[in-house]
């Protein structure tokens, strides 16, 4: 019986130790996701602002602050995994206290991060209606500059001779032709028939 009880109690401690290992690695997984994710919206937004030419400063403001609160989320994770290691290293001594400034920075990091990510799509919001109201305003000023029709046979008029001569080819110049309906020659037509 004593067997029975020695093995119960080692598969207690087992599923205890399970338990606290996935429990670490949940806590420490979602520290990590959130670093990652928070710099990867540090470098996007960054690369966007400055490929953007010609942005309102809303837009800019809009940039900035989530930029600045994925910064902050950033910096509050790695004071959290500083705090972590003290939070263990008392709970491996075995001091009792509290640590309500690591759950408060776990609070901070998730707020920031989620601001950050709001004000990210606040900025894809800004920057379509932008563009959009782009569209009409360079639609008008291209119908204004280009008139088709007018420009195509402008220069027409350069074209034309100074000075009309009497003798051109045919008489084509004076608007006479020598040639009738016919198809013979005017003189041809009017001197008398042999």
């Amino acid at each position: 019986m004593s067997d029975d009880k020695n093995v119960q109690e080692q598969k207690e401690v087992a599923y205890y130790n399970n338990l606290v290992s996935a429990w670490f690695a949940t806590r420490l997984e979602k520290d990590k996701s959130l670093l990652t994710l928070s710099a990867g919206g540090v470098g996007l937004l960054v690369t966007l602002l400055s490929s953007s030419k010609g942005m309102s400063w809303l837009l800019f403001a809009f940039y900035l602050i989530a930029i600045s609160f994925f910064l902050i989320a950033i910096f509050a994770l790695l004071y959290v995994f500083g705090e972590n290691s003290t939070v263990v290293e008392h709970a491996v001594q075995e001091k009792t206290r509290r640590h309500d400034f690591a759950k408060l920075l776990d609070n901070i990091v998730m707020i920031f991060f989620v601001l950050g990510v709001l004000f990210s799509f606040a900025i894809g919001i800004l920057s379509g209606v932008e563009k959009i109201q782009e569209v009409p305003s360079v639609a008008n000023n291209s119908q204004n500059e280009h008139k088709p029709g007018n420009e195509s046979f402008s220069g027409l008029d350069a074209l034309k001779p100074a000075k009309t001569s009497s003798q051109s080819v045919g008489g084509v110049a004076n608007g006479s032709s020598s040639n009738d309906n016919s198809g013979q020659p005017k003189e041809a037509k009017d001197s008398p028939k042999k």
